[in-house]
């Protein structure tokens, strides 16, 4: 596990993530029941949607791949992250492409996206795309809740096409997505 609780972070800049494949502006894949969580107090029960400033782990910066792109984690496999803002251009020249995560993974459902904002610019440079979300981009399985988008996306081509949602561009299998919001 990761816990921030007794760590504290600063900004100095605006910080540029670049690679090809898994890249996060914290952590490119995360598997194994891992967890990246502030040390925020908020209850997850009450059903608050959250604000940028309830939390206590921002990231700030460029992020910018070709698939499983996002602006907190690339892949999120059978792991979870709660109360995390990211003010993020994240940007995809592939698939699975989103504000806090690039896709999620679970073979058990245990895939958790929550409390989490997205203010940042999401975009996509590719012809054809799947799963181009605010929050994240492809869910196979597991949970996004009490997540909000208040960033815009953004499509950087004349013929697009593929799957693009304000929250999640794209969900499949045993999926739950939950009190989130797109305020874009």
């Amino acid at each position: 596990d990761l816990n921030t609780s007794n760590v504290e972070f600063t900004t100095a800049g605006t910080m540029t993530v670049k690679g090809v494949d898994y890249v996060g502006g914290l952590i490119g894949y995360m598997t194994d029941q891992s967890e990246l969580l502030s040390d925020n107090t908020k209850n997850p029960e009450s059903g608050n949607i959250p604000s940028s400033t309830e939390h206590t782990l921002d990231f700030h910066g460029n992020v910018q791949g070709a698939n499983y792109v996002g602006g907190a984690v690339g892949c999120l496999e059978n792991s979870s992250l709660s109360n995390i803002c990211v003010k993020a251009n994240v940007i995809g020249n592939g698939t699975h492409v989103g504000g806090v995560a690039g896709v999620i993974y679970s073979d058990s459902g245990s895939g958790l996206v929550q409390d989490c904002v997205n203010s940042g610019t999401v975009t996509s440079t590719a012809n054809t795309t799947n799963g181009l979300g605010g929050v994240v981009g492809i869910q196979e399985s597991g949970k996004t809740v009490n997540c909000v988008n208040k960033g815009s996306l953004k499509v950087d081509v004349m013929r697009y096409s593929g799957t693009v949602g304000g929250v999640v561009g794209l969900v499949y299998n045993n999926t739950t997505v939950e009190t989130c919001v797109n305020q874009c």
